[in-house]
């Protein structure tokens, strides 16, 4: 069995980088964590988690991915968070699959859930909307 994320990860990056515009600016992608020197907006491919279910004679997994839509300014707010996550769900959604080369297979994608997120105080002009995506995935 092969490693799911090391394939589905760079499929969401490719989908999304130089892809999501706000103002008249893509936002960055990052893996896993934001840099400390990142001051603007940014797209996170946060939490994942994968478990393999039964099938004969292949690998099948159900993986989930979380993606972070994070907009920082004192001009911004859920609007401009929420218009990323828009664009977002239409590259990524049960008509649109991942596609991870030659190792795996995206058979579904489902959005599980989109929450927001506002500042811990009003001074904090962070504004987030959070996409978990769950897929079924097949080794090839």
């Amino acid at each position: 069995m092969k490693l799911i994320f090391y394939y589905l990860i760079p499929a969401y990056f490719n989908i999304l980088y130089n892809t999501i515009l706000i103002e008249g600016l893509y936002l960055p992608v990052y893996d896993g964590q934001v840099p400390p020197d990142v001051m603007g907006s940014y797209i996170l491919i946060g939490e994942r988690n994968a478990s393999q279910t039964k099938a004969k004679g292949r690998f099948n997994l159900e993986c989930n991915i979380l993606i972070d839509v994070c907009i920082k300014g004192a001009n911004y707010g859920f609007k401009e968070s929420e218009d990323a996550a828009n664009q977002i769900l239409q590259l990524i959604n049960s008509d649109e699959n991942p596609v991870c080369a030659s190792a795996f297979q995206v058979v579904t994608t489902n959005v599980e859930s989109v929450s927001n997120l506002a500042g811990i105080n009003a001074s904090d002009n962070i504004f987030r909307t959070l996409i978990r995506y769950s897929h079924k995935v097949n080794q090839i």
